[in-house]
């Protein structure tokens, strides 16, 4: 019987198909996106008290992040 320790398999790295798209993100920033809302916030502008929500857009390549203020 020989010893697993020095006989055995070799680990493997994970070769799927999500580490290419890492290592070479497309061209076109924001082709992959997620989306999301949060609020509502309450924001006082001008003496007036308005209630907003925050779209949030994030790249999922790049983790690039944009915030747009929507009223309704």
């Amino acid at each position: 019987m020989s010893c697993k320790r020095y006989h055995g398999r070799t680990v493997k790295l994970n070769q799927n198909a999500y580490r290419n798209f890492r290592s070479q993100p497309p061209k076109i920033p924001y082709a992959g996106i997620f989306m999301d809302y949060f609020g509502p916030m309450k924001v006082k502008q001008n003496g007036v008290t308005t209630k907003v929500y925050i779209l949030l857009i994030t790249c999922v390549y790049s983790r690039a992040v944009s915030l747009t203020i929507s009223y309704d």
